[in-house]
């Protein structure tokens, strides 16, 4: 099985530390090790660095190349442009089907994400590849909720269909808290890590269905060499190409839980460390004095102080210091949009 993490994005959620030139999955936010490093980390006891490729943006190919010198630099898969995700899964499919064959077995991956059991996570892997070698064309892993989530989308599944595997039903958008809280008491759903297993074939089946213009496009891109092509297909994510129309009867989904959590905000960083929501989770030194529910990062040896604050997010790096209620962390996103318009602000990006 071939593994392909996507690492491009600028994360502008995890400002100030991600910024244009150095985006998250390039950088230390949890431990000594970038994102990106981490999740090819966590591969690499199982599968041989000729199976791992990167997908990522042209602009950072020296980025990835100087985190990853174990990686083959063939193995990096750099978009002519970044167009969302429909044309990047694409894209990839294409160019492991020219390489390896269109029934060859490979896994979707993200960069941005923090896994506790890293075994339990190499097994779902390997038992989707299983799967897809049966004859299986879509193998979902999801991760088992934790809590009544709002800010993710959600699988439902049924029946058990073998050991570790169910019926796929269908996909739930981010869901409000009352059906979020409902989804946790009926017990069959999971959260949506984006980790899928399939084939080029099956990914080009459902994009002749529901991006045939996309397809016709990326396939000109390989076939003729003609990279310019690419910058015209439509931006459009790949949950509204694939999944949102996945056929029950082409997967199944493996239920997992290997303390999986998204870190692509703040908020979802301080719950995805923390063992209560009380609990101050700190980088660096944090002079505290009768505060609760935290974080306070700092990148550049300043002490950060704080006094009787309250589910705080500070976050202090060479240049700026974010000081936001962990409630409106998702705002950060906002924040910067505002500032890349302005012409006085913009060197912040």
């Amino acid at each position: 099985m071939k593994i392909v993490v996507f690492c491009g994005g600028t994360g502008t959620r995890l400002w100030p530390l991600s910024r244009k030139n150095t985006p998250k999955q390039f950088a230390k936010i949890i431990g000594e090790m970038s994102l990106l490093q981490a999740m090819v980390g966590r591969l690499t006891p199982r599968y041989k660095w000729e199976d791992i490729f990167i997908s990522t943006g042209e602009q950072y190919m020296e980025a990835v190349k100087k985190q990853l010198p174990q990686l083959p630099k063939e193995n990096i898969i750099a978009e002519p442009e970044m167009r969302d995700t429909g044309p990047a899964v694409c894209y990839v499919a294409a160019i492991l089907a020219n390489k390896f064959g269109g029934s060859t077995p490979f896994a979707i991956l993200w960069q941005d994400h923090l896994i506790k059991n890293e075994k339990m996570f190499n097994d779902a892997l390997e038992l989707g590849e299983k799967l897809i070698s049966k004859g299986v064309k879509m193998v979902y892993v999801g991760s088992m909720p934790r809590f009544a989530n709002v800010n993710l989308g959600h699988i439902k599944y049924g029946e058990v269909m073998e050991e570790g595997v169910r019926k796929f039903i269908k996909f739930t958008e981010k869901p409000d808290l009352t059906t979020a809280e409902k989804m946790m008491k009926e017990g069959n759903y999971v959260w949506n890590t984006g980790y899928f297993v399939t084939t080029p074939a099956t990914i080009f089946s459902y994009y002749r269905d529901f991006a045939p213009d996309t397809l016709c496009k990326i396939q000109q891109v390989i076939k003729e060499n003609k990279p310019e092509i690419y910058g015209s297909t439509e931006k459009r994510a790949v949950d509204y190409i694939v999944n949102e129309h996945m056929k029950p009867e082409d997967a199944v989904v493996i239920p997992a839980d290997f303390g999986w959590s998204d870190v692509g905000e703040w908020r979802a960083l301080k719950e995805s460390l923390e063992e209560s929501p009380i609990e101050n989770i700190i980088r660096g030194t944090h002079l505290n004095f009768e505060s609760t529910g935290c974080l306070a990062y700092s990148y550049n040896g300043q002490a950060i102080a704080t006094v009787g604050c309250k589910d705080m997010v500070v976050v202090a790096t060479d240049d700026v210091v974010l000081v936001c209620p962990l409630e409106r962390a998702a705002d950060v996103k906002k924040l910067v949009e505002q500032i890349k318009n302005n012409p006085e602000t913009i060197k912040y990006t």
